[in-house]
């Protein structure tokens, strides 16, 4: 596989400089960003914490352009507070262009999601730009986190 195309992939870094953060509607920036207090790997992850009415929240990390006819692969870990309560779509693409990767609902355990995508059609630059991970979330506040780590996005080596 080539290398993974996300930087500071298990937010050891701690740097917001890697990523873009969108508020879609209700994010609680207070009680969300890179924590210690859950991670799967490391010592860090990242929290999502809405506000008590729930609500949606897109992170963006760097996604490099990508080719056409190519198989990608991305993995990450999740976990929610509360059963049921968050869905996670993995979109990618440019806003004219997003894709929907997948829709997952985390568990109230780690669990690591890994999902492959082919891009069909012609051309050198099909998608790109940005993948997000939009979590959606029915209720909110401290008690209802979501946290996400362990991220990677890559193409595997053409056969």
């Amino acid at each position: 596989m080539y290398s993974n195309q996300l930087g500071d992939d298990s937010f050891e870094i701690c740097s917001l400089s890697a990523r873009q953060y969108n508020e879609i509607s209700g994010w609680d920036k207070s009680q969300s960003g890179v924590v210690t207090d859950e991670h799967h790997d490391g010592d860090r992850g990242f929290r999502f914490v809405f506000t008590e009415g729930g609500g949606s929240f897109g992170i963006y990390p760097g996604v490099q352009w990508a080719c056409a006819e190519r198989t990608y692969e991305y993995s990450l870990w999740i976990k929610q507070a509360t059963a049921d309560s968050c869905t996670m779509e993995v979109i990618w693409g440019a806003t004219r262009n997003e894709v929907i990767l997948g829709t997952h609902t985390p568990t109230t355990e780690w669990s690591n999601i890994i999902k492959d995508y082919t891009i069909t059609g012609t051309g050198l630059m099909i998608y790109g730009n940005h993948l997000e991970f939009r979590v959606t979330c029915a209720a909110g506040g401290l008690a209802n986190p979501v946290w996400i780590d362990d991220l990677s996005f890559l193409q595997p080596d053409l056969q």
